[in-house]
């Protein structure tokens, strides 16, 4: 009976060892692509984009939230806020759809950029935080640092 007893701890041991070895490996994020401004709501601003991520992990896992900030010419604009979770495959290198949008804080910052974006003109910006991806229980803390340019 102490046997079997010490077996399971033993097996419950093992397993949330490699969960939490799996959950520190690294995930890379990489280039942000189609980068598209959908529309204007108020002080949101709605887009879209495609990125890459390279997740070398087992597990799949989820970028639910972070706090990236946007910037223009240097200016902080505001934040920009994911409008649904990525799923993100394990061991695997990918280009995921996200759809989020930009709760501007500082209107003056970024205005003329945005109104350059409706009429065709491209912009770039550099988006600049953290996101926070989940495996299970776990959770990582990725550094987050891209220019992007609109299409």
């Amino acid at each position: 009976m102490l046997m079997k007893k010490t077996f399971s701890h033993f097996i419950v041991f093992s397993v949330l060892i490699i969960l939490v070895s799996s959950c520190q490996d690294k995930i890379e994020v990489g280039e942000i692509t189609q980068f598209e401004i959908l529309d204007l709501d108020g002080n949101k601003v709605n887009c879209k984009a495609e990125m890459e991520i390279n997740n070398l992990s087992y597990f799949p896992c989820k970028i639910e939230t972070g706090e990236i900030h946007a910037f223009s010419n240097g200016s902080d604009i505001g934040l920009v806020k994911l409008k649904k979770p990525i799923k993100i495959i394990g061991n695997a290198k990918n280009t995921y759809q996200m759809e989020f949008y930009l709760e501007i804080k500082n209107p003056e910052a970024g205005i003329f950029a945005l109104l350059g974006n409706l009429f065709g003109k491209k912009s770039a910006y550099r988006l600049k935080g953290n996101i926070i991806a989940r495996t299970f229980i776990f959770y990582r803390t990725i550094e987050f640092d891209r220019e992007v340019s609109s299409n």
